[in-house]
């Protein structure tokens, strides 16, 4: 192969969780996970996420219990929005940082 196949179209494309999460680990096996972020980050390039699948996400952690045994997905789950959101390119307002625990925020664990 000479170079890659690039998506042509102009509409978004979608991916289900099991092709991202495919996706995730083996660019993770590859050892370039961070450089990858980290350029998309440089980019200012983001993946939008639909309501329905940030709540099926939401909702399966709980219901696991995985707030439980996990700082992260707690602060998932009773987060408005997932991880640390990046500024978006198209001018929208700065989101903000991860920082220390909202003082409303509920006790870890």
């Amino acid at each position: 192969m000479n170079e890659p196949f690039l998506y042509k179209g102009t509409d978004a494309m979608a991916w289900s969780l099991s092709q991202i999460a495919e996706l995730v680990e083996e660019v993770k096996s590859l050892g370039c996970l961070e450089q990858l972020v980290g350029e998309a980050a440089h980019r200012k390039l983001v993946v939008r996420v639909p309501p329905e699948t940030v709540n099926f996400v939401k909702s399966f952690l709980f219901r696991e219990g995985h707030h439980k045994k996990s700082l992260k997905a707690r602060d998932i789950i009773v987060s408005a929005h997932c991880f640390q959101q990046p500024q978006v390119p198209d001018g929208g307002p700065p989101l903000p940082p991860d920082g220390p625990p909202r003082p409303d925020a509920p006790p870890p664990f």
